[in-house]
Parts: C-alpha cells; sequence; structure tokens
C-alpha cells in the first residue's frame, strides 16, 4: 500500500507541537535549573567571584529560587518558539508538497484493516459453566437441612 501525505492540518498540528514543547521545555527546563545551580555553586568558590563583581543573592536570585523558576521559563518559552517553529516548518511544508508532492509511504509490511461497523449489536456469547458431579461415595439423603430445624420464635 503507498499513501502520500500531501498536506498537514496546521491547527492539529500547532496543538500538538504546543503541548509537546511544553512537555520538553519543562523537562529540560529541570536539567538546566540543576545545572545552572550547581555551575554557579562551583563557581562561587573561585576566588575571582569573592570579589563581590557576582552577588546574586544580593540581585534577589538564588540558587534554589532558580532551579524552580528555570522549568517555567524554559517551559513557556520553548512552548511558544518551538510552536511558531513548528507552523512555519508545517506551511513550507505543505507550500512544498503542492509544488512536487507529498512524501509517499509504502506500508506493505503493515496490515490495515478497516473497523468493522455493525447495523446491529454482535452475537452475545454464552458462558457455559461447569458443575462437578457428585462423588460416587455419597448418596442424597432424602431429608432437607432444614427440616430438622425448629423455627425461630
Amino acid at each position: 500500500m503507498r499513501y502520500e501525505l500531501k498536506s498537514i492540518p496546521i491547527w492539529p498540528l500547532t496543538k500538538v507541537a504546543f503541548f509537546l514543547n511544553l512537555v520538553v521545555g519543562f523537562i529540560f527546563g529541570i536539567v538546566y535549573g540543576f545545572f545552572l545551580s550547581f555551575f554557579l555553586a562551583v563557581m562561587s568558590q573561585l576566588p575571582g567571584f569573592q570579589t563581590g563583581e557576582l552577588d546574586l543573592d544580593a540581585a534577589g536570585v538564588g540558587i534554589g529560587a532558580m532551579m524552580i523558576i528555570m522549568p517555567f521559563i524554559s517551559a513557556i518559552s520553548s512552548a511558544v518558539f518551538g510552536t511558531i517553529a513548528c507552523i512555519v516548518i508545517g506551511f513550507i511544508y505543505n507550500l512544498v508538497a503542492k509544488l512536487v508532492g507529498g512524501v509517499e509511504l509504502n506500508l506493505n509490511e503493515l496490515v490495515l484493516q478497516p473497523a468493522a461497523r455493525y447495523s446491529t449489536p454482535p452475537p452475545q456469547q454464552t458462558v457455559q459453566t461447569y458443575t462437578p458431579p457428585p462423588p460416587p461415595d455419597v448418596k442424597p439423603s432424602e431429608q432437607s437441612p432444614t427440616d430438622d430445624k425448629e423455627p425461630l420464635a
């Protein structure tokens, strides 16, 4: 089977790109926050940084605050700029696909079967239960178990 991707709808691309860029940006922001805070903690121990030229606590930005803020800043910026980049790439792909044709996919190995649609509900399967036979040496009693009990008052 040969399929051709002739165009990419822009609105679904925008929604998916925004969500994926938001998640990936948040993850990279966590990694970047840890890396940057570790780097600044190491660099603050060097003699050149102890002269007071770079004082993060005086600027109101502590290392802990940076570790908390960086994932959100990274997620928002990645979501905005990454989504804009995906929209531009989608427009470019749609223009090029109109001129030279879309990407052709050969799906010989993959078997696609359409979903069966029923006009009537499918037949119900019956479940058979197994009841074991009584053991051969036990005879059923002729008296029921409730006959010998007195009624409750």
